[in-house]
C-alpha cells in the first residue's frame, strides 16, 4: 500500500510494491505515501489513486470493454474486527470512489477463518490469529459469530522498527525499512 507522487509536477509515479521498492531511496522531490496505517486509512484520497490504479490495472481491462451494458462491479474488503463504524465507511467510500458500484466488508477473523476451509458454523470454538504488516488480529470464533476479539497495533512494521533500533544501538549502524524487513524475513 505505497503510492509514489512527484512534488514538482503532483504527478503519481509509483504503485504498490515499485514504490515500496523506492522508499527511502527516492530523491527529495519523490515523495513515498503509505496510505493505509494498521489497517486503517491514512490518507483517503492518495488511497483512491493507489485502489483506482490497480482495479484499471487488473480488473476494469476484463469487466468494463466487453459489452455496451456497463455491468456493476460489486467488490468485498476485508476489514479488523476492530475497526469502527467511521473507518469501514472509509474503506466503503474509497472503493466507491475508484470504481466499484457497491462495496461488501467483511470481518478479518472470519474471512481468515473461510480462507483456510475452517469449520465456521461448527460448535467448536475457533482461536483465529491473523499477523499481518500493522496488526495482528486474534479472534474467537463459534457457529459463524465473533466472541471475543482482540487486536494489536505491533505488527510486522513494528518490529522492523525493532531491528533497525536493535542494529543502530549494537553496531552503530543505521539501516533502511526494507533491509530491516529483509533481514525479518531471513531469519
Amino acid at each position: 500500500t505505497y503510492i509514489g507522487i512527484n512534488t514538482k509536477t503532483k504527478e503519481y509515479l509509483f504503485f504498490g510494491q515499485e514504490a515500496k521498492e523506492i522508499y527511502g531511496k527516492a530523491p527529495h522531490f519523490i515523495q513515498v505515501i503509505q496510505p493505509v496505517k494498521n489497517a486503517v486509512i491514512a490518507d483517503f484520497d492518495t488511497n483512491v489513486l493507489l485502489m483506482e490504479h490497480f482495479l484499471k490495472k487488473s480488473v476494469f481491462p476484463f469487466f468494463l470493454n466487453k459489452s455496451f451494458i456497463k455491468s456493476k462491479l460489486t467488490g468485498y474488503s476485508v476489514v479488523p474486527a476492530s475497526s469502527t463504524e467511521v473507518e469501514q465507511k472509509a474503506i466503503q467510500e474509497s472503493l466507491i470512489k475508484a470504481g466499484l458500484s457497491e462495496v461488501f466488508l467483511i470481518e478479518k477473523p472470519l474471512a481468515t477463518a473461510s480462507g483456510i476451509d475452517a469449520p465456521l458454523f461448527s460448535q467448536t470454538p475457533l482461536f483465529i490469529i491473523d499477523m499481518g504488516g500493522g496488526l495482528i488480529e486474534m479472534a474467537i470464533m463459534i457457529m459463524g459469530g465473533i466472541v471475543a476479539y482482540r487486536s494489536i497495533k505491533n505488527a510486522g512494521k513494528n518490529m522492523d522498527q525493532k531491528i533497525i533500533h536493535y542494529i543502530h544501538l549494537k553496531y552503530g549502524v543505521h539501516i533502511g525499512e526494507q533491509t530491516a524487513e529483509q533481514i525479518k524475513i531471513s531469519l
